[in-house]
Parts: structure tokens; sequence; C-alpha cells
């Protein structure tokens, strides 16, 4: 497996945002391959493309992909429209117009042949590029937040009701910061076998910043900033025209609950829209994390991406 990293805009400040580009060797006589776009979670706060499971990566390049990643700049610098949302589009679109045009000799990408896969809030940006005009042939979404007129999303989460107060000159340095994104933390479980909480550095602003609003029931109101949740959620695009897509989800999830993927699944059917529910029986959030191809949990993920492929 190889890769390159390119950049694929700059921000209004002229930083770069970049995307890792995976792929085996082509050659000359190889037949253009489809791409896979993935988005890393972390609450749209949080995260950064390195963060993506590598063994799902590997998985992808088996079954004929070239596999892309991105970063995103991160709220609540940005809200999620203007950064994560903006960013993600903006990283699909040059999938399908310049990243032909770069790869190796040798190496082909039907651009047009695109998948989507997400990790948490990065599920929500999977799902949105349905928005699109050239919509992708098929979505993955591994324990995605959306239906945002949900109280769940307005209210404190009692999973993190023991965390101690944060100082409030450490929350406020998140706001020094000028859009990163790129940020080396996740919400992934410390282990595949783990259900415990994910075990972050809370004394680095951001992370603190990001479980404070979670406990205290105002993290998606903080990221979306504007108060309109309809142009970010994704059901707001559920239609017969949503692309084929799976939800891969433990049931006993407590940052981003099952019933919302379960939902999810029940009103695209209704829709008649071809899609898939894989319930992972007794896992928390991020259950994935370091689940390797033999391991308990594997054969939901492999069914997963295996969806992916049936459709390009």
């Amino acid at each position: 497996m190889e890769h390159q990293e390119f950049v694929f805009k700059l921000d209004p400040r002229g930083q770069p945002i970049e995307a890792d580009v995976y792929f085996s060797p082509g050659t000359q006589e190889a037949t253009s391959r489809p791409a896979a776009i993935m988005f890393h979670g972390g609450g749209f706060v949080i995260g950064a493309k390195e963060r993506i499971p590598p063994q799902h990566i590997k998985m992808l390049i088996e079954l004929g992909f070239i596999v892309v990643v991105p970063n995103y700049r991160l709220a609540p610098t940005i809200s999620m429209y203007e950064g994560p949302f903006q960013d993600s589009k903006d990283a699909y679109t040059w999938c399908q117009t310049d990243l032909p045009k770069l790869l190796p000799t040798g190496l082909s990408v039907d651009s047009q042949r695109m998948v989507a896969i997400g990790y948490s809030a990065g599920a929500t940006l999977a799902l949105l590029l349905a928005s699109m005009q050239t919509k992708p042939r098929a979505i993955l979404d591994f324990y995605g937040p959306l239906n945002f007129s949900d109280k769940f999303w307005h209210s404190p989460l009692p999973s993190l009701a023991d965390l101690p107060p944060f100082p409030p000159e450490l929350l406020a340095k998140v706001f020094e910061e000028e859009d990163p994104s790129s940020v080396a933390s996740s919400l992934e479980r410390p282990s595949p076998d783990s259900n415990a909480a994910p075990k972050l550095d809370l004394s680095r602003p951001r992370n603190a910043w990001l479980f404070n609003a979670m406990k205290e029931g105002h993290h998606l109101r903080s990221v979306v900033g504007d108060g309109d949740y309809a142009r970010v959620d994704p059901i707001s695009f559920f239609s017969g025209e949503f692309p084929p897509t799976a939800f891969i989800h433990g049931n006993q999830d407590t940052l981003v609950e099952f019933r919302f993927s379960k939902d999810a699944y029940e009103a695209l059917q209704k829709l008649g829209v071809e899609t898939q529910l894989l319930e992972i029986e007794g896992k928390n959030h991020g259950f994935d994390a370091g689940i390797e191809e033999g391991m308990e949990g594997w054969d939901k993920i492999q069914a997963g991406l295996e969806f992916l492929a049936n459709h390009v």
C-alpha cells in the first residue's frame, strides 16, 4: 500500500488543507478504479486524517478502491456548515476534478464511481454528500450523529456527568486558535474490547472544550453556531434518490445512541432506498478501534465495506 499527501484547498487565510491518497501500484494497462473518500470523527472539534483505521483502508484497497482521506477545518472557531461541511464537499469535488490528473503514471481513477465512509461526526459528513448534484454511489456510516431536532442533542450527556468542572480560562483558549484542520485526538475506544469512555488528555483546551460541551448539552448548538440545524442534518436530504447506505453501530453507544442509526435505516427503507443495518451487540462508541481481520466484530465491518464495493 502506497500513499501520497496532496493539498486539496487553501482556507481563506491561505493555509493548506491536506488529503492523504492511498493506493496499490498501478500499471499502464490498469483499468480505472473507484474512489472511496473517508472522514474522521471527533465531534467536528478534534481529530485528523491520520485517525482513520488503517485496516479499513487496507481492505478498501484490496477491494479495488483508491482511498482519499481529507482533513477539514474544525469547530467551534468556525461553524459546522462553513468548516467541516464545506471542506468535505470541496474534498469530494477535488476527487472528481483534480485527483485524476495527480495520480502516478499507470494509476487511473474513475471519479464518477465514488463512495463515502465516515466515523461518528465524519459519518454525518459522508451522509451530507447526498446533497451534492453528483451523489456518492453508496455511503457507509459508522455510528454517525443525525436527526438534530431530537432532544438528545440538546441535553446534558449522562455518561459524562461525573466529569469535574473545567477552568473557564482553559476552555476559552480554544477560541485563540484559528480554525485548525488537524488535531491529534479522537473519540475511539482505548482498546477494541473496552467499553470505557475514550481516554483523552483533558488538560488540552480543545479536548476539554468538547467534553465540557457534550457534558452540558450545548455541543451541537455551539458547533452549528447559527441555529440552522436543518442544513447540516442528513435527514433533511432523505428521499427516494438517497444513495444506498449501510449503518454500523454498537447498541450500547452512549455518545451517539444506537436508535439514531436504526431510525435512519427504517426511514430510508420506507423511501425505497437500499439500506443495511449492522448492529454490534454490547459495544459502545468507536468500538472498531483496533479491530483486525479475524477478531470479534470484524465480520460486520467487512460486510459494510463490501456493501460499498457492491455499488461501484
